[in-house]
């Protein structure tokens, strides 16, 4: 950057100053451009609907950086300078709009918001000016002649609205933006129309706003090289914010997919043509390489003018034809390889490596982690180890198996040899035949001798039921006594050990329910007394209840004079020794 250099006691000159400004300006254009490029960018200059509702508009405070030449006309006393075009920034401390719906209904207008750069004069003032016949008396403006003259020259974002014609809604066509100048947003008014909302405003297609957030953040979170696919179904398309101007050799792009590809697909980055898009092994796409809501990364090759996918999170992955032995192998070159004639393997070598799906013969061991599973048709189910064959119903026919009635029925087909094989059933048959009474038959029998059992013996089997009317089901009956010699079964609901335990239960419950030792105690008389006396004269003998008479004096002859002794009766409860004295409630 460019600075102006002054000395002392030199006499100083207004280019000193007018050159400073240039300088800074210089430079600071130099570094936006080196930051943002020198395409047209725009920062801020949201559009939004006023509140409350109505036909305005309002445009928020902004910027627009664009080339520009450092002066395209004289900067006071320096000339213009068109030697050079710089990223000028042009600012706006934003701005309202009023829009006027159509008159005709079922019809609509469409707006736009368009910005523009210039460079404006402006903060006209009289200054003063030297007067060297009266250096006391500074004139007026150039001359003494009282001009105003401009004071700041402002780099201005120029903004205005601009109509488009009426037209039948949804086929109204949106204006061209002047030249010069670059469409921002796009407002649509319908008729009768009576406030503007945010549906009614949309930005327009290509408008080169630079991200909310700063470019450094922007890089860090992707969003300049990330956005939603606006497509369809093998036609993806997405916006980028910048707009991409241009498709540069390596430039990786990744968008989100609305709906999965079914087969060849192309893809748009910037609102024009459409270019194939290839899978990383360079082949065309064939379906399910593309999700829905998968992130899909692309990157652009310039030399084919196709896109290439880089990246399909959950999207089936295409696989170039493998050269070496560590290469992994498509799903197409290995059925050409291992399944088609004269194809890599020839049928021979085929044959002698693997094993044919219509079946065939293993020469070393087979492994099986989990299950070996054999069909039902007999004439097909038989299966083969060594020299040993299994059967589907579960029988095996091996020479360790060998047993007379099968050696019998080979004689009889091949007379004079003998069998070297045989089936097992058959083996056991004949080794089981004779145990009458050597053993105990499953049907039942007596014991000779003791029995003894370790664990437990059942009685019952599953055949033996009985209808359970209540439930509608049969039950099985099985008693079954075990080694600790408790008995299981129906008549005690299950054991017997149990059984008994509850009603144990019971009788103790109800045994709980009488009156304890302490309880009865109180309630058996354990002594007895006479209590205190009273004495009674005359014929007033009343209030005696409850006591005895033990004195009787009737010497006199009057009645008045008899004289009668009385004593309560106590008598004593419980082992505490509680006294109470009979016909008095509640006195002890």
């Amino acid at each position: 950057m460019d600075r102006q250099i002054v000395y002392p006691g030199a006499v100083p000159l207004e280019t000193d100053l007018l050159n400073t400004n240039k300088f800074a300006m210089i430079g600071l254009a130099k570094l936006a451009g080196a930051v943002l490029g020198s395409d047209t960018c725009l920062a801020g200059l949201l559009c939004t609907p006023v509140t409350p509702a109505s036909l305005q508009v309002k445009v928020s405070a902004g910027e627009i950086y664009c080339l520009q030449t450092i002066d395209d006309k004289a900067y006071s006393t320096l000339p213009a300078d068109h030697s050079d075009t710089i990223l000028k920034q042009g600012i706006t401390p934003g701005d309202t709009f009023i829009v006027t719906p159509p008159e005709q209904p079922g019809t609509s207008y469409d707006y736009i918001i368009q910005v523009a750069y210039r460079d404006a004069d402006t903060g006209g003032t009289v200054l003063p000016f030297y007067n060297a016949a009266d250096p006391s008396m500074a004139f007026n403006g150039p001359g003494n002649a009282g001009e105003a003259l401009p004071c700041v020259r402002q780099g201005i974002c120029s903004l205005s609205l601009k109509a488009g014609t009426s037209a039948v809604s949804g086929k109204q066509t949106t204006p061209e933006a002047d030249p010069g100048c670059i469409s921002a947003w796009i407002i649509t008014v319908t008729a009768g129309t009576k406030g503007i909302t945010a549906d009614n405003i949309k930005r327009s297609p290509g408008a080169p706003f630079l991200p909310s957030v700063g470019v450094y953040r922007s890089v860090q979170q992707g969003n300049m090289t990330f956005a939603h696919d606006t497509g369809s179904a093998n036609a993806y398309a997405a916006s980028y914010q910048p707009p991409i101007s241009s498709l540069v050799d390596g430039m990786r792009l990744t968008f989100k997919a609305r709906e999965p590809n079914t087969g060849k697909s192309v893809f748009s980055a910037r609102g024009g043509e459409a270019h194939t898009l290839l899978s990383q092994a360079k082949k065309e796409l064939e379906g399910g390489e593309i999700t829905t809501g998968g992130f899909i990364t692309v990157e652009w090759d310039s030399a084919a003018q196709v896109w290439l996918m880089c990246g399909n999170p959950g999207g089936a992955l295409p696989v170039p034809d493998a050269d070496n032995s560590g290469h992994a192998v498509n799903l197409g070159q290995g059925d050409g390889r291992y399944i088609k004639k004269g194809e890599g393997y020839s049928e021979q070598q085929a044959k002698q490596t693997f094993l044919p799906l219509t079946g065939g013969e293993l020469s070393g061991s087979l492994t099986i982690k989990k299950e070996l599973k054999v069909g039902m048709d007999v004439n097909a189910a038989n299966l083969y180890a060594g020299d040993a064959l299994y059967d589907c119903n579960g029988d095996v026919y091996a020479a360790h198996w060998k047993n007379a009635e099968d050696d019998k029925s080979f004689k009889k087909l091949n007379p004079g040899s003998n069998a070297s094989r045989g089936w097992l059933t058959h083996w056991l048959k004949e080794r089981f035949s004779d145990v009458d009474g050597k053993y105990l038959s499953l049907n039942g029998g007596t014991v000779n001798g003791v029995l003894t059992v370790k664990k437990g013996i059942r009685i019952g089997t599953a055949k033996d039921k009985k209808e359970d009317k209540k439930e509608d089901k049969t039950k099985e009956i099985q008693t079954e006594i075990t080694a600790e010699g408790d008995i299981s079964g129906d008549k005690w609901n299950g054991k017997l050990s149990e059984w008994l335990n509850q009603k144990y239960k019971e009788q103790s419950d109800i045994i709980n329910k009488r009156p304890t030792l302490s309880e009865l105690d109180n309630l058996f008389v354990t002594g007895i007394r006479l209590g205190a006396k009273s004495e009674k004269t005359g014929r007033d003998l009343k209030d005696v209840s409850g006591s005895v008479l033990t004195q009787w004096n009737a010497l006199k002859r009057t009645s008045k004079d008899y004289k009668a002794v009385f004593r309560t009766i106590q008598i004593k409860t419980g082992r505490a020794g509680t006294w109470w004295t009979i016909g008095c409630e509640n006195e002890k």
